[in-house]
């Protein structure tokens, strides 16, 4: 592929010529420039690279008039990376059912709004990333990889609810010294592996009712010196809250109730040290070696 280079905020980005946009990629950049959503559901070709949309996001495609440039995005197949490192964008980035072949970058990125209803990422790095408005990553949004929000701002709503964030043993969400000045919403998350909330700061509330949280071997939700203003919701209501796995919340500071009634936890509990092993292990159930030291956690 050949490419171009565009000289923006003192950085030099690589995009694709206009002569070499695919028919699919022209049909972006009119619906980009016109601020409209751009729909590929009945395109045979639904293949957009990501440094087409780096370049309409960074202003290296030269689009026609409208209300204001807006990349609006339905079903697409996103190839390459989408680099926003350190970038600030002025258009709105709303992507809806896209799935993306490698994990987005937007370490640093400043973005005026942004939302990946239904999206499926291989994980997200976005550690210091600000968002002037809500970050919406729900109902159906799916990363089988790590979603770094470390330091981020979110000057509106975090929306996480029905999202499915799997990496089994090990971090599915590190949000540890996240600011956000509205709630967290994440009704019935599902997340395979720690969810880091260490000294993030929420202005609303958070609600995790109804969501699953599973990580057997360590933290499940690790919340040591949370601050919320208003309710730590994790409770029954629109499910049954359960967390597989350690739930920290110590030195944690909830400015209105705590509420976990019909919440189910599963926390790891040591037992004694096995006469066969000789080891301590974790576990919920007694040890099963053929000496086993007779211990049964219930």
């Amino acid at each position: 592929m050949r490419v171009s280079r565009f000289w923006s905020d003192t950085r030099v980005d690589e995009f694709v010529p206009v002569a070499e946009l695919t028919e699919t990629e022209r049909a972006v950049r009119a619906a980009f420039g016109a601020g409209e959503r751009c729909n590929l559901a009945t395109r045979s070709d639904r293949k957009v690279r990501a440094a087409v949309l780096s370049g309409l996001l960074a202003g290296a495609y030269p689009v026609g008039g409208g209300l204001g440039p807006a990349l609006r995005l339905d079903h697409a197949m996103i190839t390459g990376r989408l680099d926003l490192e350190g970038r600030t964008v002025d258009p709105v980035v709303s992507l809806r059912w896209c799935t993306f072949d490698q994990t987005p970058r937007l370490t640093m990125a400043r973005l005026v709004g942004l939302s990946l209803r239904g999206c499926h990422v291989p994980g997200l790095r976005a550690r210091n990333l600000r968002v002037a408005s809500d970050l919406v990553l729900e109902p159906g949004f799916t990363s089988t990889g790590t979603v770094d929000l470390t330091d981020g701002t979110v000057e509106g709503t975090l929306r996480l609810s029905g999202a499915v964030l799997r990496r089994p043993g090990g971090e599915a969400l590190l949000a540890a010294r996240l600011r956000v000045s509205g709630s967290i919403t994440a009704v019935a998350l599902r997340a395979e592996g720690e969810v880091r909330l260490r000294g993030a700061n929420v202005g609303g509330s958070i609600y995790l009712s109804g969501a699953e949280l599973r990580h057997p071997d360590g933290h499940a939700l690790e919340s040591a010196g949370l601050v919320v203003a208003g309710n730590l919701m994790c409770d029954a209501r629109g499910g049954r809250f359960h967390a597989a796995g350690r739930v920290v919340l110590s030195g944690a500071r909830i400015g209105g109730d705590a509420v976990l009634s019909g919440a189910r936890l599963d926390s790891p509990v040591p037992t004694a040290r096995c006469w066969s092993c000789r080891t301590a292990r974790w576990t919920t159930r007694s040890c099963s070696t053929p000496r086993g030291c007779g211990w049964t956690v219930t």
